[in-house]
C-alpha cells in the first residue's frame, strides 16, 4: 500500500487473483486465495480480512512472534 513501507515493513501485502475463472481451477494453490493456502503451507502469519484496496496480508514466519513488527 503507497505510503505504509514504514509501518508495516515486515508484511507482505497480496492481491487476490483478479481472474473471474480463478474460483474454477483446481488445486492445491486453486481459487481466487489459492495464494494464501501456499502462505500458510510455508508457515506465514496471514490475515485473512481483507484490508484497504481488497489486498491481503502475511508475515514472514520470522517476524511472526514479534508483536511490534506482525
Amino acid at each position: 500500500m503507497p505510503g505504509s513501507d514504514d509501518e508495516l515493513s515486515d508484511w507482505v501485502l497480496l492481491h487476490p487473483d483478479p481472474d473471474p475463472n480463478a474460483d474454477y481451477r483446481p488445486g492445491f494453490a486453486g481459487g481466487r486465495l489459492g495464494c494464501l493456502a501456499v502462505m500458510r503451507w510455508v508457515g506465514w502469519g496471514i490475515v485473512t480480512e481483507p484490508l484497504p484496496g481488497g489486498v491481503l496480508a502475511a508475515c514472514h514466519p520470522d517476524y511472526r512472534d514479534n508483536p511490534i513488527s506482525c
